[in-house]
């Protein structure tokens, strides 16, 4: 079981607050039990996540989309994709026709 002092510890090292004799301590914690160990390592590991996850640029979803769909335009793809999801349309309305049909059939 972890103590909370050694929370304590983790957290100010990952916040930058430890001085010499914490960060001794925490050294010896981590060379000394294996546990302290995979808690300090997956500690760090999502520490640098979040760290990278701020410096990550702000997507504009928008204008993203508009780039990608002028793109699809200029090379001629657009009505490609267009006339795909028609057809999907007329396919995936085929069945209900079916079903409607054999539903009045039943019913009379």
């Amino acid at each position: 079981m972890i103590r909370n002092t050694t929370w304590i510890l983790f957290s100010k090292y990952f916040a930058g607050e430890c001085n010499e004799q914490e960060f001794e301590k925490i050294n010896h914690l981590v060379k000394q039990r294996k546990s302290y160990r995979r808690l300090f390592d997956r500690l760090k590991e999502d520490n640098e996540l979040i760290e990278n996850y701020k410096k990550m640029k702000k997507v504009d979803v928008d204008k993203a989309w508009n780039k990608l769909s002028a793109k699809i335009e200029a090379a001629g793809g657009g009505k490609v994709i267009q006339l795909k999801r028609e057809q999907n349309k007329q396919i995936s309305r085929q069945p209900v026709r079916w079903l409607a049909v054999a539903a009045s059939i039943l019913l009379i």
